[in-house]
C-alpha cells in the first residue's frame, strides 16, 4: 500500500494545472524573411483577413492568429447571511476582455516575406 503525502499530492496537482495553462510557443518570423512566400503563408495560415496590394507590387496581408474574449461582468453573490454557502465560489465572477492577436506580413514584389509584425486590436 502506497501512502501519498498531502503536500506532495497538492504540489503535483498544481504542476499539472500550470502545465495545462502553458501557452503555445509563438514562432519567430525573422528566419523566414527573404525566403517565405505569400503562397506558403496562405497555405500555412489560410486566407488572410485583409490583403492589400501596394503600388510597388508588394502585398500587405493580415491574419488573426488568436481571437480575443469579450469578458464578462458577473453578479456577485456577496457574503451576507441570507446567501446559501454553496453559492459562494472561490472562482472569479468577472473576466476581463482580451484583444484579438494579429499577424501582419509584408511581401515584396517578388512575393517573398519582407517584414512582419505582431499586434493586438
Amino acid at each position: 500500500m502506497i501512502i501519498v503525502n498531502n503536500r506532495l499530492l497538492s504540489l503535483l496537482g498544481t504542476l499539472l494545472l500550470l502545465a495545462g495553462c502553458a501557452t503555445p510557443e509563438i514562432p519567430n518570423w525573422d528566419h523566414r524573411v527573404g525566403n517565405y512566400t505569400y503562397n506558403q503563408a496562405v497555405q500555412d495560415l489560410g486566407v488572410p483577413q485583409h490583403s492589400t496590394p501596394q503600388k510597388d507590387g508588394s502585398i500587405m496581408a493580415e491574419w488573426i492568429t488568436q481571437r480575443g474574449t469579450p469578458g464578462t461582468i458577473g453578479v456577485s453573490q456577496g457574503n451576507t447571511s441570507s446567501t446559501p454557502a454553496f453559492w459562494n465560489s472561490p472562482l472569479p465572477d468577472t473576466f476581463h476582455a482580451t484583444a484579438d492577436q494579429h499577424l501582419q506580413l509584408t511581401f515584396g514584389s517578388d512575393h517573398k516575406l519582407k517584414s512582419w509584425v505582431r499586434f493586438e486590436r
